[in-house]
């Protein structure tokens, strides 16, 4: 009879996604990863397949997360749709605590993306999720006279896509933050200012 896992494998993706957040999958190494999932090299191969397989895993279960982070800000048609996204780019600048900076996506397509095709798969899947929750989010505010009749929510989804992108890269880099409050501004009065 084969012995029950004496850890929670769900637990350890989450412990894995934060490493991997905060390090980078170049950075992170075996030995850290057992030092800091607190498991031993045997129950990680057994458990997760080697690093490449627990990188995708932490990738897709980041990608889970913002998801439904995105869905929930987004979707919320108790609030005009120009006020949701501003939200969410602000959210870049001043986020929660206990979260490393910058943003596991933005590390996938800077670090692995090119060499590997499963990373590039999770980040154009992902990529498309964001923009379709944007697209939502667009298409409210013009539906509510927000934006005007004659822009295209398709290339503002796009724009707020690489705004969004751009400010995790900036967190990442632990840029000031009043720049990246200003490019927000911008951003949004770019819009604002048309209707």
């Amino acid at each position: 009879m084969s012995r029950a896992k004496a850890f929670d494998p769900t637990a350890k993706i989450d412990d894995a996604m934060l490493l991997f957040w905060a390090n980078g999958f170049e950075a992170t190494g075996v030995q850290s990863i057992v030092d800091n999932l607190g498991i031993s090299r045997g129950s990680l191969y057994a458990t997760f397949g080697d690093k490449d397989a627990l990188w995708h895993r932490a990738l897709e279960r980041y990608c889970e997360n913002m998801t439904a982070y995105l869905g929930a800000v987004l979707e919320d048609e108790s609030r005009p749709g120009l006020v949701r996204v501003e939200q969410v780019l602000n959210d870049v600048i001043d986020p929660p605590v206990d979260r490393p900076c910058g943003c596991l996506l933005t590390r996938a397509i800077t670090e692995r993306m090119a060499e590997d095709p499963i990373t590039a798969g999770i980040v154009q899947a992902q990529l498309m999720r964001a923009r379709g929750y944007l697209l939502t989010a667009l298409s409210s505010a013009q539906d509510k006279n927000e934006i005007p009749a004659h822009f295209s929510t398709d290339d503002l989804a796009d724009f707020f896509l690489s705004v969004l992108e751009g400010l995790y890269v900036l967190d990442a880099a632990r840029s000031a933050t009043e720049p990246m409050r200003a490019t927000v501004r911008v951003a949004m009065q770019s819009v604002r200012m048309a209707s």
